[in-house]
């Protein structure tokens, strides 16, 4: 019974030989697209009938493809135009598992069918289309009924074949020929990546996605302080108190004068009287006048000592006193006019105090910013993203100004930050990189990437670091592939095909031979690797191609 299997216009040489192993059955159809990969060579046709044989199977090719079918017909293969064609045609295939009246040979075809024999059709003269030629052009059996007739070339290679089978597999195999071949692939550097890795005081793990790695913020405490001293001075004064007596000759009436009436001496030391008074006026007894008097207390204008006047100084009385005939004097002198000056913290000493400290704290957080104490380990501070809080006084300078003091003391504190980055992280982000980069069909090179990583630019308050990821990496090859492009082939042919896979090693034997087999199992092809910076010497690591 027939089985099919299907590939697609992309799948390879292994894809199809795998769908074969996967059939059930004495019997598998291999049905192929157009512009299959698969029939693209003769050789390949071969190969996957070499294998349909291993399973013990009896393989038939599919292909609306003419040319395809033409390459399938001259490895040897039936070829069918149809699904449809292969499942009329099973009707009439024999051998194992088959239907009888159809010969397993590869019997000529019509339309992509294989012509069914006359015995099978109830006829008895020969088809009249030509028997199937070899890749040689050489016609090596003919159908008749039952019976296959056999030409004396070919009856000659099988009584060798028999000989050498009666001698032994041993034998055989050393009669015939063989080629090894090496293909050492060479390692390929892979453009350099270059990449901008920032840190990130909110990344809690390395994400190499984001090119982002953790930074610590580290707090750096600053404190100054200092005594300073007081500039300002306090000045207390205190006016000079007394007392006065107006006197009047005006016969004619009373004089009043005000409080706060302002008298003085010649030279211009201002008194004002404490209370109001009124002064008499005189009396004449005969030749005499009595004058009228009024004493009064009096408090110098000015403070200070210099309101301390002697007695009979205080005599100058406002104008209109005087058209009325009242004059002033002191009996005593008078007393009690003080200046004192005492010194005290003034506002601009506190301005200067605040001025010297915070530039004192400034030059103390840049030095713990340039030398921090317990980083953690592997961890590199940047100088440049310390930021310095707010500046707190340990007492109120609102307070200061008008201390009576000779000095003050004030100091400031604050608290700043800055950036640490433990950059060790980056070499994985590096090496991450470097592998998604491997184009398909390559790979990396173990232990070939190499990362540099920058010093770190730290800009407003953030460090980025630039990366450079250098690597090597290898192609993927597949040795029976290689294999394959090689059958049949000449040595310099065999050299040429595979050169641009790496460094090639062919030999042969017996050394006389100078082409590659044309039986797959007389070829053994190794893939290994080279060293990274091995040169065309290095021995490969065996894969052979089974």
């Amino acid at each position: 019974m027939g089985h099919l299997a299907y590939l697609e216009p992309d799948d390879e040489l292994t894809t199809a030989a795998s769908r074969i192993r996967e059939t059930t059955g004495d019997r598998v159809g291999l049905v192929l697209p157009f512009n299959s990969r698969v029939a693209t060579s003769r050789i390949n046709f071969r190969l996957l009938a070499r294998e349909a044989q291993a399973a013990g199977r009896i393989m038939d090719v599919i292909a609306p493809d003419a040319s395809a079918r033409a390459l399938a017909v001259s490895a040897g293969l039936r070829a069918f135009a149809s699904v449809g064609e292969y499942e009329a045609a099973l009707g009439g295939l024999t051998g194992p598992g088959a239907t009888p009246g159809w010969t397993d040979d590869p019997a000529p075809v019509r339309g992509g069918v294989q012509a069914k024999p006359l015995a099978a059709q109830g006829r008895t003269r020969e088809p009249a289309v030509r028997p199937l030629r070899d890749e040689r052009g050489r016609e090596p059996r003919v159908v008749r009924g039952n019976r296959r007739l056999v030409s004396p070339a070919l009856m000659l290679v099988i009584l060798i074949v028999t000989v050498l089978l009666g001698m032994g597999g041993a034998a055989g195999a050393m009669l015939l020929p063989s080629a090894s071949i090496a293909v050492t692939a060479k390692a390929e550097d892979v453009p350099a990546l270059t990449l901008k890795v920032t840190a990130d005081p909110t990344q809690a793990q390395p994400d190499a996605a984001s090119l982002r790695i953790p930074a610590l913020l580290v707090e750096l405490p600053v404190q100054v302080s200092g005594d300073y001293p007081a500039t300002g001075k306090k000045v207390t004064e205190t006016k000079a108190t007394g007392s006065v007596v107006f006197e009047s000759i005006n016969t004619v009436f009373p004089v009043s004068v005000p409080q706060g009436t302002r008298v003085s001496t010649l030279d211009g030391l201002v008194f004002a009287t404490a209370a109001a008074v009124i002064v008499p006026r005189a009396t004449v007894s005969g030749s005499t006048i009595k004058r009228g008097t009024a004493a009064a207390r009096i408090t110098a204008v000015k403070a200070g000592p210099a309101s301390n006047v002697a007695s009979g100084t205080i005599t100058q009385v406002p104008g209109t006193f005087a058209t009325q005939q009242i004059a002033v004097t002191n009996t005593v002198g008078t007393s009690g006019g003080t200046h004192t000056e005492t010194i005290q913290v003034a506002q601009a000493d506190v301005d200067a105090a605040l001025k010297d400290l915070n530039a004192r704290l400034k030059s103390a957080f840049e030095a713990a910013a340039s030398s921090p104490s317990g980083l953690p380990e592997g961890a590199v501070s940047y100088p440049d993203t310390a930021v310095l809080g707010k500046a707190t006084p340990d007492t109120d300078p609102a307070t200061l100004p008008g201390t009576q003091e000779n000095s003050f003391s004030l100091g400031l504190s604050a608290t700043g930050t800055m950036v640490a980055v433990d950059p060790s992280p980056i070499n994985a982000i590096g090496e991450a990189a470097a592998s998604k980069s491997v184009q398909a069909g390559y790979r990396l090179v173990p232990g070939s990437v190499v990362v540099k990583v920058g010093a770190g630019n730290a800009a407003d308050g953030v460090v980025t670091f630039d990366v450079r990821a250098s690597s090597k990496r290898i192609r993927l090859l597949d040795a029976a592939a290689l294999r394959a492009l090689v059958l049949g082939r000449t040595e310099a042919d065999a050299r040429a095909a595979l050169s641009s896979y790496g460094t090639v090693s062919i030999s042969f034997w017996p050394g006389w031979v100078s082409s590659v087999p044309g039986n797959a199992d007389r070829v053994t092809v190794t893939v290994g690797d080279a060293a990274p910076g091995a040169g065309p010497g290095s021995t490969p690591s065996p894969v052979p191609s089974g």
